[in-house]
């Protein structure tokens, strides 16, 4: 499991719901037309994030890092932050 935040424009329903089925959402945070998710999250299923617009970051000490590194999503112990989206966005729509 990974423990990440997960920020994305507020009407991305889609990844929400993807978020809410596969791992365990823990808060959200908004601002303005972005929201930010904190989640846990099977290794597995944050691999198949590859939305360009979504930014993933390793949640730390209570909040988000402000790191912007590549983030190997095949690493279970990397602790960057990285842009994804998902790989087969068809697949998402079986979760809502």
């Amino acid at each position: 499991f990974r423990n990440v935040d997960i920020e994305m424009a507020i009407n991305n329903g889609k990844m929400l719901a993807y978020l809410a089925a596969h791992g365990e959402v823990l808060s959200r945070q908004y601002s303005e037309n972005r929201v930010s998710v904190h989640v846990r999250i099977p290794q597995k299923y944050l691999g198949r994030i590859t939305d360009e617009s979504v930014i993933v970051r390793p949640h730390e000490n209570g909040r988000a890092s402000n790191e912007a590194n590549h983030f190997d999503v095949s690493d279970p112990e990397n602790s960057c932050s990285v842009n994804l989206t998902l790989d087969n966005p068809a697949s998402i729509d079986d979760v809502a």
